[in-house]
């Protein structure tokens, strides 16, 4: 991904995160952001690599994954309303599903889910561009 693609509100609530993680593990900054990378099955080696953006997609998928629990345990009628009105599987049923819980859900983690989202979005779409012709699902349907 294009560091220029990342939006920047994204980037102030990832910071916040990791110094929630890094207060609550008493963890240096580096020692938290390699164990989220290595945690969501990243290399923690992209985090000293040429393009330290490479390991930002586990970085946001902690981050989801820690906005979900936090929506699960402050608005669990919310939360369990969000993920019974959502139908498919994979990438699609995870955008429809943080899309959703970021309209309902309040405050900090509601905002936070559409950042994740907002990101989720430009990446599939990165994604599809980079992907080659004869790989393209739209190409093998014609």
């Amino acid at each position: 991904m294009n560091s220029s693609t990342i939006p920047i509100p994204l980037l102030n609530a990832l910071e916040k995160f990791v110094e929630r993680r890094t207060r609550a593990e008493q963890l240096s900054e580096m020692e938290v952001l390699r164990r989220l990378v290595s945690e969501r099955g990243g290399d923690p080696a992209l985090l000293a690599s040429e393009d330290p953006t490479s390991a930002l997609p586990y970085l946001v998928e902690a981050m989801e994954v820690s906005l979900l629990e936090r929506a699960a345990a402050n608005w669990p009628n919310l939360f369990l309303k969000g993920t019974s009105e959502i139908d498919g599987e994979g990438l699609a049923y995870r955008l429809a599903l943080i899309d959703g819980l970021s309209r309902q859900i309040p405050g900090e983690v509601g905002m936070e889910l559409g950042l994740v989202h907002q990101f989720l979005v430009i990446s599939a779409s990165a994604d599809v561009q980079h992907t080659p012709a004869s790989h393209c699902k739209a190409d093998r349907m014609r």
